[in-house]
């Protein structure tokens, strides 16, 4: 019987989170400040992992990443109103965006979190909360080196791909309520320090002595291009 509950508790969730849809006004106030735009969606929920599970991390590849406004309200339409996307993200490295991922809430998390803390000496920056009880950590960069990387346990770090964006509904910036506009992301965020690119690097190398070592494949990439993707 609690399951069942738990079962319908999350169709229902899911459904209101559906129907809940970023305006066009602040997808219009993102592309102006320079974010790729992408739509993005939960698809379902895992009842084993109690976890929400959303797109394809390159949901690019079939709708594009929007750039400009021109023919924004057919564009909106389409996604928004024809389709069930109701999250918005943007394509981390045409966006001068990387994110830290911490997943805190998962087994290992806290302290892969920790770990990540000690070598890396993260500075304050701006926060959003993740549907999962995640949080992902804002930095500005002009630095295409670096792709969507694994860390620690259960930590990443995103230069590439999507990211989601706050949208007032479903991702929120930690402290600020309601919704401020996105240029408070950009004005929030700390720059990404200098000296996590050669970190990376040497991560990167561990990991590909440890992958030929035992066959199995690095987690981390920072030299593998990002797949294409269009400008709509």
């Amino acid at each position: 019987m609690e399951a069942k509950t738990e079962k319908n508790q999350a169709k229902k969730t899911l459904e209101q989170m559906k129907a809940a849809k970023p305006s066009i006004d602040l997808i219009r106030a993102y592309i102006e400040n320079r974010f790729a735009v992408v739509p993005f969606r939960i698809t379902d929920y895992d009842e084993n992992e109690k976890k929400w599970i959303k797109d394809t991390l390159y949901p690019w590849k079939k709708v594009g990443a929007k750039t400009n406004t021109n023919g924004l309200e057919q564009w909106y339409e389409k996604w928004f109103i024809e389709n069930d996307y109701s999250l918005i993200s943007a394509v981390a490295e045409k966006s001068g965006l990387l994110v830290i991922d911490y997943d805190d809430y998962k087994k290992g998390g806290a302290e892969g979190k920790q770990v990540f803390i000690d070598k890396y000496n993260p500075p304050d920056t701006l926060t959003v909360t993740s549907l999962n009880g995640g949080t992902h950590h804002y930095f500005l960069t002009d630095e295409e080196t670096v792709r969507a990387l694994g860390a620690e346990e259960n930590t990443d770090i995103i230069g590439a791909g999507n990211i989601i964006l706050p949208d007032g509904n479903h991702y929120h910036i930690d402290g600020v309520e309601p919704m401020e506009s996105p240029e408070h992301i950009r004005a929030a965020a700390a720059p990404m320090p200098e000296r996590w690119v050669s970190l990376f690097k040497e991560e990167n190398a561990k990991k590909e002595n440890a992958k030929k070592e035992s066959g199995a494949p690095a987690k981390f990439n920072i030299t593998e291009e990002p797949p294409s993707h269009a400008d709509i």
